[in-house]
């Protein structure tokens, strides 16, 4: 997904089965983030997860982000839906993804 932003990332959204309902993929450093549906909120949740493993210490490779990604797609009980179009998103969640993006 390209969004608001000039990285590509790619976002799952769970359903609201969990706090943080919407994972955040930055494809270009692997770098995982979670939010909520306000993630300003003081009861919401905006939060740096760490990054994709790689599968070589040390070894960053867009194929193991092209994979997490692919296995994502594949299992929506895992991460959930993807979504495709930034419209779909809450507000606030495309404000957090430009202010964890610049």
């Amino acid at each position: 997904m390209r969004t608001i932003t000039e990285k590509e990332i790619f976002v799952f959204d769970n359903g609201g089965e969990t706090l943080d309902r919407y994972t955040i993929i930055f494809k270009e450093d692997a770098s995982l983030f979670g939010a909520s549906e306000n993630p300003f909120h003081p009861q919401g949740f905006g939060q740096y997860c760490g990054e994709i493993e790689p599968k070589e210490l040390n070894e960053f490779s867009y194929e193991n982000v092209n994979e997490y990604i692919g296995e994502a797609r594949a299992d929506s009980s895992w991460l959930g839906k993807e979504i495709t179009d930034i419209n779909d998103l809450p507000i606030n969640v495309i404000k957090y993804i430009e202010q964890i993006s610049s």
